[in-house]
């Protein structure tokens, strides 16, 4: 039957039985895309463009009919469930994502990358309300991108710090828990230096290393429950490490002074 598609119009119309709202319905539709994108090379690159335009269409096209216009939006009763219910769209997109990465070969992850930094990070701009709906699916993809190119952990870093939260702990939360397995999966040999000026991305892990004491540091503004999540994660050596490297005495002593 596969080999058979060479309608793209009926791909569309597979991808488009994503929106059903059946749980059972979703989760074999999105095996039958991910085994497309497995089995049949030639509709590998379509596969992913219509993938990417459910994230999109979250991202940039939902916001912009709720600043320019409700005419398509008025049939919805509720603007924060319909938000909601794309976040779910997102998750399963993710889902699909990771499974169609796992089988990527070498020369196609140049492509791959261009989709992270274009369609996957900004994800992370997402309010807290739809960002916790797809947070785990994110967290996954984004170790698997690690295992796959080995500078990826670098770009995800970069887009965590363009989008950190400044007002939801809870979300600053979920961004702090992400760097441990980022760490734990990257190679060691492009930030494990004693003299931490011979990383060629110094600057911003050593902006990283702060966020992780800052969120303690800042007592008068830490929730509880992110100071409780930054020394869970300290009890990892690899951040351990990380924190010595790139955030030195003076991290450690903010951290001291902070439980004080």
């Amino acid at each position: 039957l596969i080999t058979q598609l060479e309608n793209f119009n009926v791909i569309s119309n597979v991808i488009y039985l994503l929106n059903t709202e059946e749980v059972r319905e979703e989760e074999a539709v999105a095996n039958v895309i991910s085994l497309l994108y497995q089995e049949y090379r030639p509709v590998r690159l379509f596969v992913l463009g219509q993938l990417s335009n459910v994230c999109y269409s979250y991202l940039y096209i939902n916001n912009q009919s709720a600043i320019y216009g409700r005419d398509e939006l008025e049939k919805h009763r509720n603007q924060r469930e319909y938000n909601k219910q794309l976040a779910v769209g997102v998750k399963t997109v993710l889902m699909i994502f990771k499974q169609c990465l796992e089988s990527a070969d070498d020369e196609e992850l140049d492509g791959w990358v261009e989709l992270l930094c274009a369609v996957i990070i900004p994800l992370h701009k997402a309010p807290i309300s739809e960002f916790s709906i797809f947070d785990d699916a994110l967290g996954k993809i984004s170790v698997t991108f690690c295992e796959k190119y080995f500078l990826s952990f670098v770009y995800i870093f970069q887009g965590l710090l363009r989008y950190w939260p400044v007002t939801s702990s809870k979300k600053e939360q979920l961004f702090l828990h992400r760097i441990g397995p980022l760490l734990d999966t990257a190679d060691e040999d492009l930030w494990e230096f004693r003299d931490k000026t011979q990383c060629e991305y110094h600057a911003v892990f050593t902006v990283i290393a702060s966020r992780v004491v800052d969120a303690v540091a800042n007592y008068q503004h830490a929730h509880y429950a992110t100071a409780e999540k930054v020394f869970d994660m300290l009890a990892d050596d690899t951040l351990q490490r990380f924190v010595d490297i790139y955030g030195g005495r003076d991290c450690w002593l903010r951290l001291y002074k902070s439980l004080h």
